[in-house]
């Protein structure tokens, strides 16, 4: 058989880990002294009100130990399964290259991919992938062409209203190309396949929001879009907006709508959001 694993950061909850028998390894998170496991201990929720009551301190994460992964590696593969890792993007987290290394310390076949993105486009990824393994229909090798297919169609969109969190967790390099560094700015960015950042919206108010969004969902006329997810943290009255949205302009094309991971929650901040979308 082929076995799934994947990181928190797909937001495959618990229940569809069971259901599609997909191996999910969390995240640490950092909230003052304490240490929780994102999906576990830990919530978009939590993260936020830390955030929010701790002004002079930052929620942080990071990678498992690479011993978390040759453990659930060795589980996996012992009775000669073979294993395919779908892991967070790598410009978005270390979690990928220590994966990496994990692989080559277990005897077994084991195929590690960087899926260049996060958060429900790279759960879309690992629920197909797992879908196809459970059918016993497909080699690994064909799996993997699905989840590059998936990849290469595959678009998402962030929207951040302080650059606080990500500055603080080091991850404000993602956005050097396009900001100059201005720190009070609301944003909108696209990721491209190769993780390239490009500026979609920036304006000083909730407005650059609502003035992206028809622009974005015109962009989306005449498009065959098999799938659609909105992540958020914090408020959630902009993100239902334009669920709804994008659901009339697609009425047969499931919409999922949740909170983010832990682990996002802590490098976008409070009242951000993610558009996904994955093109057929």
């Amino acid at each position: 058989m082929i076995k799934i694993l994947t990181d928190s950061t797909s937001v495959v909850n618990q229940a569809d880990a069971k259901k599609y028998g997909i191996t999910v390894i969390p995240l640490t998170i950092a909230l003052g002294n304490k240490s929780y496991l994102d999906g576990v201990t830990a919530d978009s929720d939590l993260v936020d009100h830390y955030n929010d009551t701790h002004r002079n301190d930052i929620s942080r994460s990071s990678q498992p130990p690479i011993g978390k992964f040759v453990e659930a590696f060795k589980k996996l593969t012992k009775n000669g399964d073979s294993v395919l890792a779908i892991m967070i993007g790598d410009n978005f987290s270390g979690t990928y290259n220590v994966v990496c290394k994990a692989s080559k310390m277990v005897k077994g076949n084991i195929n590690v991919i960087n899926s260049k993105t996060t958060d429900q486009s790279l759960r879309h990824m690992v629920v197909s992938a797992a879908q196809m393994a459970n059918s016993q229909k497909y080699s690994i090798d064909q799996i993997i062409n699905k989840v590059d297919d998936i990849r290469k169609h595959s678009t998402l969109y962030m929207g951040v209203s302080t650059l606080r969190n990500l500055r603080k967790n080091g991850r404000i390099h993602m956005f050097a190309s396009v900001l100059s560094f201005i720190f009070h700015l609301y944003i909108v960015v696209n990721l491209d396949i190769n993780q390239k950042l490009h500026i979609a919206a920036k304006g000083r108010g909730k407005k650059t929001f609502l003035r992206w969004m028809p622009r974005y969902l015109n962009s989306l006329k005449g498009e065959s879009i098999k799938y659609m997810g909105i992540s958020y943290t914090g408020d959630v009255k902009f993100p239902k907006l334009l669920a709804q949205k994008m659901q009339h302009q697609f009425p047969k094309v499931p919409m999922i709508l949740r909170h983010t991971s832990a682990t996002i929650t802590c490098h976008t901040g409070e009242n951000a959001y993610a558009v996904m979308t994955c093109t057929k």
